[in-house]
This record gives C-alpha cells, structure tokens and sequence, in this order.
C-alpha cells in the first residue's frame, strides 16, 4: 500500500474545505465534507466520544469500504440483483431529495448580513457536548426529571448508559460545530451556556437531552475571513431554514393535485401490515423498541405476499395528467418511511409515500436525472452496497474454513456485551435457486405435495439458533404455520414453513465456543483480507488536511 500526504491548500473558503480531498483509494475521493457528515453521524448513533484516534480508524474504515468496493465491481458485482435494486431505490429517492431542497431554496428569503454575521460567530465556536440518547422518548422523560431535581449530568449519564464501573466521559461528544451535525441538535446546543442541559429533543437518530460541558469563542472576529466565508455561511443557513418551510410547502403541493384516496384499499393494507409476524415480533416477543424499527428487506417480502399489488390506493392530477398510486407504488417507498408509522397511521404513511412519488416524478420533469449531485449520491450508496455484498462473501468463505482455530484473549474481552436472543424451533426448509422455483415449489405444496417428496429438504426438530447462524434472520420473521418463500441467503432462496418459535433472552456468558469460534473465525478472514487488498491499493491520506479539520 502506498500512503502519501499531499499538500494543504491554505486561504481557501469553508466550503473550499468542505470539498478538499481526505483520502484517495486508487480512483476514489474522500471530501472532508464526505468524512464529516458520515463521521457526525457515526457518533451520534453510536455514542462515542470524539478523539483523534477515533477520527483515524472511522476515515481508515470508510477507505476499507472503498477498497472492497473496487473489489468487488472486478468479481462483477455490478450485475447483483442486490446492488441494481439499492441504485433504483437510491436514484428514486435522491431525485425527490434534490428536487425538494431546490424547491425549498427558492422560496427561502435571503438571510440578513446580521443573520449570517451571527451564524458566522456560532461557526468559530467550539460547544463541548454530552448527551443521553434513546430511541424512547418516555425514557427520556423520566432521566430529564432526575436533572430537573438537580442531579449531576455525569451520574444520570453513568446511570442512563449502564456503565459498568463510574465512567467520566459518559456520554460525552467532544466538540461540535455550528453547521457539522443535525440541524436541532446544533440549534439546541448552540442556544445553551455552559452547564445548561435541553428538554428532550428530536432529531433524525432519535431522542436526546443536550447537556453544554464548555464553550468556546473565538477571542476576534476578523472581517476579511467573514466575507470569504459569508457566501458559505448564507447557504448552510438557507438549508437549515428548509424544515421551516417544509411543512407548508407539502401542504400546498399535495392540496393543488386533487388527491382521491381509496378507502377499502388502504384499510386492507393496514390490516396486513398491522397482521404480519415480522411485526408482531418486534413487540410481542422480543420487546423491542418498535419506534426503531425499519422495513427490512424480510418484512418487505412478506408484505408483498399478503397484498394486491397492483390494487389502487388512490389518483391525483399532476402536471395536467392523472396518476394512479398504486400498492406497488407504496411498497417501493416503504424503506425510507419509519415502520410503526405505517402500522398505527397508514393513512398518513402512505401520504408520505405519495408525496415522494409526486417530487419524484417533478424532478424527472425539470431533468435532475442529468445533475451531478444525483450521480455522487447514487455512486456513494453503490459503494456501499458493493462492500456490504463482498464482506457477506468473504464471511461465507470463512466459514467454510474448517481449520482448527485459537481464540485469543483479546478478541474474548472485545467481544461486544449487549443483549441478544437465541431462537428455540422447529421448522422445515427446501431451498431453492431462484425466487420463480421456489415460488413453483410454494404453489406445489400448497395443492397438496408432500414438502418431503422435493429434493435437499430438511427437518429440524427443537433446535436452538443463535443470531449468528444462516437461519435464524429468517425464523425470526416468518409466518409461522404456512409455507413461505424466502431469501435464505445472498443468493439462495428456499420454501420454509416453521412449526413453533420461541426467543431466549442470552448474555455474553451463554456464548457458546462454537458461537465464538465462528466470530474470531470471521473477524480474523476478514481482516487479513482486507490487509491483503489495501497493499494492492494506491492509498493517499491527507495528514495535514485531516491535523486541520480535527484542530478546528
């Protein structure tokens, strides 16, 4: 691998900045806005602290991605019916996003030079943060009411994340900047003095109280480095006025298009949704937190099973023509709309999906399929998607690896405590290679053939599966009681029909040394690969740029 650092550029704009090249991997750029926006994002879900050694491995992690991406487009990944599915849904989206935006900057007043003069002095700050997040906002509630009782930040923070012995940096962010993370987030903490905590608050992650640990201000403002920034300044303003003007810009949109809901339609599907297992589970079962949870690609197949795609679940008039919104149409944006949504207020869910539907279809109207921004978002979840399917091959052939392996102690202590659930089953399969046999298969033992009478079918009785075996993913979901088709595994699908089901809650202490085995056994192939391809890789990384960026 050859790693060079390059020049730094100094005297250029934020947004200069923001487009400068962190990394290279062969062809491949990392801008410092790329690693920013990913990085900020990276903490809040996580909830790690921000430190240099921190910022190292998550940009060395995003140019892994890269590095197994390039790979995996040389082993023909690209024709994957996995990947086209993830570019047709992100092109769809990132069309009705680009379209919006635009939309929304249009009708935004310009801000006032005192406006972005202020926004300029919050962007010279340093606002060191702590936060509790949660996905549960009456959790929240109930920590918010210790701080109210003038308890310790720190101490509901050891308490809330369950620290194992006092932590001081509990639930500590590190610095954050004015225009770097999610829009309330940073208006709340900016709006906060030092030693002052918010109300819980919503963002795009979730919930989360802001607690201000220290602030930092510039000493003198000079001027000439304002008007350089001052166009930069006023652009990220107009965006953060977007959400303002959101609301009643869908409004008037979807009330001009003369929307005629079907009735029968919609209470059908979510009488579905709200009868699928898959759903059910989440809170009968395994108790999850159902405000967390996503349209998974399982969930989205059992769906499309157990309703009339085809049926119409409403019209409207849009660009003088009228459109039939169909199931179908429905499904197709249902991975970017929040699950419990659709099952408690399908009305509002399929709204939403409509109106993505509509700005979709305006931004192919006013030819944003040829912007650019549309490419770089498309090619950034492309290479997403590629690495995911490669690391999925390589964890199939490390696990055909039957070398007898060591364990190291390290890798024991580093193994993640959290809870999980192992799976108590019995159920039957009969795997197939592609959806339309396993379909015909279906259909067969639906009008009376034995599943025993096909070839490689399979019984088993009273087993228990850990998550980190093949079938668990797919017991977990299915409809019990009636034979399914489903996806087994990357590129295998199979007939299941599963007898009973149970879950039991586990620790890290129930691990059993095959479920280890299988982890260490992953982890180390996984690693070596990767090594493997980064010395094949022309690797350049900014050292200077990224001293700079952590530095501000």
């Amino acid at each position: 691998m050859a790693i060079s650092s390059t020049v730094l550029t100094t005297g250029c704009s934020k947004d200069q900045e923001d487009r400068q090249v962190l990394a290279t991997v062969d062809d491949s750029e990392i801008t410092v806005s790329d690693f920013e926006q990913d990085y900020v994002e990276y903490l809040i879900r996580t909830g790690r602290n921000d430190t240099r050694d921190q910022r190292y491995r998550f940009l060395n992690e995003m140019i892994d991605n890269l590095v197994l991406a390039d790979e995996s487009i040389g082993q023909n990944y690209l024709s994957n019916p996995v990947y086209q599915d993830a570019i047709w849904y992100q092109k769809r989206k990132s069309l009705a996003d680009l379209y919006f935006v635009d939309q929304m900057n249009e009708r935004l007043e310009a801000p006032s030079d005192d406006e972005i003069r202020k926004a300029y002095a919050k962007s010279k700050r340093k606002v060191y943060v702590r936060h509790l997040f949660s996905k549960d906002k009456d959790k929240l509630n109930r920590y918010y009411q210790e701080l109210e009782q003038g308890e310790d930040f720190v101490d509901v923070a050891n308490d809330f994340y369950e620290t194992q012995e006092y932590d001081s940096t509990a639930g500590y962010l590190g610095p954050i900047t004015y225009f770097g993370i999610d829009e309330n987030f940073a208006e709340t903490a900016f709006s906060l003095n030092e030693g002052e905590f918010s109300e819980p608050i919503r963002t795009s992650f979730g919930y989360h109280i802001v607690y201000v640990e220290k602030v930092i201000r510039q000493a003198m403002l000079i001027e000439s480095e304002y008007q350089v920034r001052k166009q930069g300044i006023e652009n990220k303003l107009k965006q953060r006025r977007q959400a303002l003007q959101a609301n009643s810009y869908i409004r008037n949109l979807m009330g001009s298009l003369d929307v005629q809901m079907n009735r029968e339609v919609l209470v059908n599907v979510m009488e579905e949704i709200q009868n699928l297992p898959s759903v059910k589970n989440i809170e009968q079962e395994k108790q999850a937190d159902v405000e967390a949870a996503t349209w998974n690609d399982r969930r989205l197949e059992e769906l499309t099973l157990e309703v009339a795609n085809e049926s119409v679940l409403g019209t409207y008039v849009l660009l003088g023509e009228r459109h039939e919104f169909t199931v179908q149409d429905y499904l197709y944006w249902l991975p970017y709309l929040p699950l419990n949504e659709s099952r408690n207020r399908t009305g509002a869910s399929v709204g939403r999906a409509m109106r993505n539907e509509v700005l979709m279809q305006l931004s192919e109207a006013k030819g944003y399929e040829e912007d650019e921004r549309l490419e770089n978002l498309v090619r950034k979840r492309g290479n997403e998607v590629l690495s995911q399917l490669y690391q999925q091959k390589l964890i199939q052939e490390a696990l055909q690896d039957t070398t007898e392996m060591e364990i190291s102690d390290e890798f024991r202590r580093k193994v993640i405590r959290s809870r999980s659930f192992n799976l108590e089953t019995s159920y039957w399969k009969v795997p197939a290679t592609s959806r339309e046999e396993a379909e015909l298969i279906r259909r067969e033992i639906a009008a009376g053939a034995p599943p025993q009478s096909f070839p490689n079918y399979q019984f088993f009785e009273d087993v228990t599966l850990s998550p980190s075996e093949s079938d668990y993913a797919v017991i977990d979901e299915v409809r019990m009681g009636t034979p399914l088709v489903t996806k087994a595994n990357l590129n295998q699908w199979a007939v299941i029909n599963v007898k009973n089901r149970a879950f039991v809650e586990t620790t890290p202490e129930d691990s059993t040394d095959r479920d280890l085995d299988r982890m260490y056994r992953v982890y180390t192939y996984l690693n070596k690969k990767v090594d493997s391809l980064r010395s094949e890789t022309e690797i350049t990384i900014n050292r200077e740029l990224f001293d700079k960026i952590y530095d501000l």
